[in-house]
């Protein structure tokens, strides 16, 4: 394409577009302009663009745009195979806390430790995403309601049993978390919601607990 130049000239651009795939399904695009003298790094540029798209920055783990679309193939899948799975909604307690004690360079901290923490706690085959903030959800493929809390159980410990150094400091968190099975009503939406719920009882009831519906 030729664009206008604000100096006055028509500006010869090339433009590449590229597909977001998330399981074989097209779920956006990216698109990449270039003058003739960057060309040579349009092919990288294409790929940081299809990273920062999907991925979560501060954590390297799935975005919320990720995480929507894996979560509506789960429930595609399910309709139609029905392989059942579990999501878990994961939120760090007194997290605003740390961020007013310590700082928000030290929050970013925690929040890549605690990620990694739940990384090394989920199977293989199992999904971890950052919803926002200081919540996550997780979509644990093929499991039953016992299997689904005895892995959110195990996270809860996990996390509590990690900690982070600062000075003469061992700075500690506790996470709480909601959990339930897939319905075959679900959406997308009824499924996070109940998973928000589930997530709020522990909330109230103390924290750094779980709770499953």
């Amino acid at each position: 394409v030729y664009l206008h130049h604000k100096s006055g000239h028509r500006l010869r651009v090339d433009v590449k577009i590229r597909p977001l795939y998330i399981d074989g399904e097209i779920v956006g695009a990216t698109e990449v302009f270039s003058s003739a003298v960057m060309s040579d790094c349009s092919e990288i540029n294409m790929k940081e663009m299809e990273r920062l798209a999907l991925f979560d920055q501060l954590t390297q783990l799935p975005n919320r745009r990720y995480i929507d679309t894996f979560l509506e193939n789960q429930i595609r899948d399910y309709q139609s195979l029905g392989i059942p799975f579990g999501v878990m909604m994961l939120d760090l307690d007194f997290f605003k806390r740390v961020n007013d004690t310590y700082g928000h360079n030290v929050g970013d901290m925690v929040l890549k430790m605690v990620a990694g923490t739940f990384q090394g706690a989920m199977r293989k085959n199992d999904f971890i995403g950052r919803w926002g903030g200081e919540e996550f959800v997780a979509i644990l493929r093929g499991v039953t309601h016992l299997e689904l809390r005895m892995i959110a159980e195990k996270v809860c410990r996990l996390v509590a049993q990690s900690s982070l150094t600062r000075g003469a400091d061992c700075l500690r968190v506790t996470v709480s978390i909601g959990s339930t099975m897939v319905q075959p009503t679900d959406n997308p939406f009824t499924l996070i919601q109940r998973a928000d719920k589930a997530l709020y009882t522990s909330k109230h009831e103390g924290r750094n607990r779980v709770t499953v519906l």
